[in-house]
């Protein structure tokens, strides 16, 4: 199984130990159908510490209608931004 990876920003857990998936959370939304055979349905989603929380509030939406809004919300800055790369530009 891979790593989990936020849905939002791309962040991926690290795989050093520490608690479960690294605190990040599997958010079922209101389209999430089960599947089958075991597989990942399209109505779930990984999202790191950072924007649990946010997801959380809009898992009463479907998951297409709910990323829409969140990454609305994460363009505009109310939610955290993304961590600065190793590439840095000189002042």
């Amino acid at each position: 199984m891979l790593p989990p990876r936020c849905e939002l920003c791309g962040r991926k857990s690290r795989q050093d130990g520490g608690r479960p998936f690294g605190g990040y959370s599997l958010v079922e939304f209101a389209d999430h159908q089960p599947e089958e055979t075991g597989g990942f349905s399209a109505g779930l989603c990984w999202f790191c510490p950072s924007h649990a929380q946010p997801a959380r509030a809009l898992s009463d939406l479907p998951r297409t209608a709910a990323m829409t809004r969140l990454r609305a919300d994460y363009a505009a800055g109310q939610l955290h931004g993304p961590r600065r790369g190793w590439l840095r530009r000189r002042a």
